[in-house]
């Protein structure tokens, strides 16, 4: 399966954007979006993808729908995506589901496709698979992952004023793949993400739909159970180096004989 790593994965959205007027600093909008949706405790939402095939790249089309839910409990940050996943590829169809679940310690990751199950614990910090829902540990994640971020002039997406964070994979912004996150002006919640990786190439989005604002959510849903037969893959900690025990013998002190007496 296709890394979907926010930067590179191929279900991570990039987009080419005109060039635009910078409405205000990152830092300023960073902030207007942390303070919308520092009042944003719990939430839902549906899931939609649509990468289109790559034919340079060799990338399959792929489509996706989900779910997920979102929980500020104090300082730490809950929440659970769902994603149903089919890929053309060059020998029939492919489907697959991927489940994350952040227990606001650890993040697990569960793939599905065929009869193979995998799950993978792994720390927050290191989300890979796909896009945080919102808030710092996705403000963070686009820190890392691009070279340059900046503010654009608000636009509108689902009929949404929103702030929008375009990301650029070099220094100078010149780099043609760009990633355009839209987020929500009035809950700080992100609509969606476009992406095209080369010019005049159909863009690829994600999509978030049906948003519910601080609805009751289950606590069970923030809560990871492997299914049967599946062990946990721990990345949390590096293993230990190898102990190597080494038994020298201290090397034999030759003697030597006492010179004769000087007559």
């Amino acid at each position: 399966m296709k890394s979907i790593r926010i930067a590179a994965l191929g279900a991570v959205l990039f987009a080419i954007a005109p060039a635009l007027a910078l409405a205000a600093t990152l830092e300023e909008t960073e902030a207007k979006i942390l303070e919308a949706f520092a009042k944003v405790k719990t939430m839902t939402a549906d899931i939609v993808m649509d990468v289109p095939a790559d034919s340079e790249a060799q990338g399959p089309q792929v489509s996706a729908g989900g779910n997920l839910a979102y929980l500020a409990d104090g300082e730490i940050t809950k929440f659970t995506q769902e994603l149903a996943m089919k890929m053309e590829l060059p020998d029939g169809l492919r489907e697959m589901t991927l489940k994350m679940v952040c227990d606001g310690e650890s993040l697990y990751v569960l793939t599905h496709s065929g009869d193979e199950q995998r799950a993978v614990k792994s720390r927050i910090e290191d989300i890979l698979d796909f896009p945080p829902p919102g808030g710092k540990l996705l403000l963070q994640a686009l820190k890392r992952d691009f070279a340059k971020l900046d503010a654009l002039e608000n636009r509108e997406a689902d009929g949404k004023a929103c702030y929008v964070i375009q990301g650029s994979l070099d220094e100078s912004g010149a780099a043609a793949n760009k990633l355009l996150v839209y987020f929500d002006k009035e809950t700080g919640a992100p609509v969606q993400m476009v992406m095209q990786p080369e010019e005049g190439a159909k863009p690829a989005t994600l999509r978030y739909e049906n948003i519910r604002i601080n609805p009751e959510i289950d606590p069970a849903r923030f809560v990871f159970v492997a299914p049967d037969g599946v062990e946990v893959i721990d990345t949390t900690q590096a293993p230990p180096p190898p102990t190597i025990e080494m038994n020298v013998e201290p090397a034999p002190v030759e003697e030597t004989p006492d010179a004769p007496d000087a007559p």
